[in-house]
């Protein structure tokens, strides 16, 4: 197996450095990332010297910040010296600097790869090359592939497709996270509805790396669908949801009834204090949700879909486990929108303190956000008959006893609140 030494600074990479060695050992390659902070006064840790003496290749994270650190720059030398294959990848934010030392020098005199980190775009293309090219060593220098930037010359970055991306598409605030491989456990708690995955106790379950956006989908991005004709264009959407669409189901006082008015756009679209550009969109179905996914999925060529409960509980928990986004502490006021504090939806950006442990914004209240997934089956695939699907994250007018990063509720497909809207998740492919 080969082994792989992976330098970076923290900040911006460590997300970055986790990812790659995450996918690098499911490719059969060892990688060694320090997780232990450097970054401070003291000798230089040996057990760094040690593991870079140790590795057969010698891979450093280069962002916009990333040599302005003495202890990057020291790895950098050692591996040099000590004569290892060096590979550059070069993130999004890289520039190249203006007085390389003859260590950096050399790394960037090699071929490397470039990684789209920000727009998440090619993930999978370069964790493969990048694999690839540590296993080719030690010629991986005179490795011709795709996605290379040729530092020694300056050139820039391969050119972009045609196509526009979401990170460009769709206006800000919107962000991709990475989320890296990992498990959950689903439960069921007493006052919970109970599904396929929970009925009989708790299960865990294996969730592969994988990118969700940093905020829930807001009125001015789903706007951008609404623009585009997508309510009058029945190739975004299921079956059911085109029926339910033309149908015009609505809430008639007592129950959801066909209103012979087709949807033309979100319930409450129009409707202050419900529409800000920066709020969470609400009134919307699964079906509206999942047509997004489906109309942002073609025009950009990423794969982006609802997320699954798994994903979702993935995000808001990380690994310990914990009740809420933040922790196991009940919520404060700075932290979420719940309970009817406010009474209303409120922007995505309000409450960073709310943060889960990816940096994933307003998972805890403000809106339940719809999951791919089927309620009582557990099914993540697209039905063709009318089912039920899983709600998480509670919302500004629920409890926070119903918010927890393991709670769910679940809800008819065409029902359209007030409180419920979605966010979106993009597949990283292995």
């Amino acid at each position: 197996m080969s082994k792989v030494f992976i330098s970076y600074r923290r900040i911006p990479s460590a997300m970055l450095a986790q990812l790659l060695a995450k996918e690098l050992k499911r490719r059969h390659i060892e990688a060694f990332v320090d997780t232990r902070s450097v970054d401070g006064a003291g000798p230089f840790p040996d057990r760094l010297l040690r593991a870079i003496e140790e590795a057969d290749v010698f891979v450093c994270l280069l962002a916009d910040t990333t040599l302005e650190s003495d202890w990057v720059r020291r790895e950098i030398q050692h591996a040099h010296d000590q004569g290892k294959p060096l590979i550059p990848v070069f993130q999004e934010s890289y520039q190249p600097p203006s007085d390389p030392d003859a260590h950096v020098s050399a790394l960037l005199q090699c071929d490397g790869v470039h990684f789209f980190d920000v727009k998440n775009l090619y993930i999978d293309e370069s964790i493969k090359q990048l694999a690839g090219m540590i296993k080719k060593t030690p010629a991986v220098q005179k490795s011709a592939v795709s996605l290379v930037i040729q530092a020694k010359d300056n050139s820039s970055p391969p050119p972009m497709p045609v196509r526009q991306h979401s990170i460009d598409l769709l206006p800000s605030p919107f962000e991709w996270i990475f989320v890296p491989t990992g498990v959950v456990t689903l439960t069921t708690e007493r006052w919970q509805a109970k599904s396929r995955n929970s009925e009989d106790g708790p299960k865990t379950f294996d969730v592969p790396v994988f990118a969700i956006a940093k905020y829930p989908v807001t009125t001015a991005q789903y706007a951008k669908f609404v623009e585009a004709g997508g309510y009058s264009q029945r190739k975004w959407w299921t079956e059911a949801g085109w029926e339910a669409r033309e149908q015009g189901i609505a809430w008639n006082g007592s129950e959801w009834k066909p209103t012979g008015k087709a949807w033309s756009e979100p319930l409450y679209y129009r409707n202050g204090p419900w529409n800000g550009a920066d709020y969470p969109i609400v009134g919307v179905s699964w079906y509206e949700a999942r047509a997004f996914c489906q109309w942002l999925s073609a025009i950009t060529g990423e794969n982006i879909t609802l997320l699954t409960e798994q994903q979702w509980q993935r995000a808001a928990q990380g690994d310990d486990g914990r009740k809420y986004p933040w922790g196991n502490e009940p919520p404060r006021e700075q932290q979420s929108n719940w309970h009817k504090k406010i009474g209303h939806t409120t922007p995505v950006t309000q409450y960073p303190a709310g943060a889960s442990p990816y940096g994933v914004m307003d998972m805890y209240g403000n809106v339940w956000e719809w999951c791919l997934t089927a309620h009582w089956s557990g099914s993540h695939m697209l039905q063709t008959a009318r089912d039920t699907y899983v709600l998480r994250g509670g919302s500004w007018h629920w409890d926070h006893w119903y918010a927890g990063g393991a709670s769910r509720e679940l809800a008819d497909p065409y029902i359209r609140e007030d409180d419920i809207g979605f966010r979106v998740c993009a597949s990283v492919p292995t």
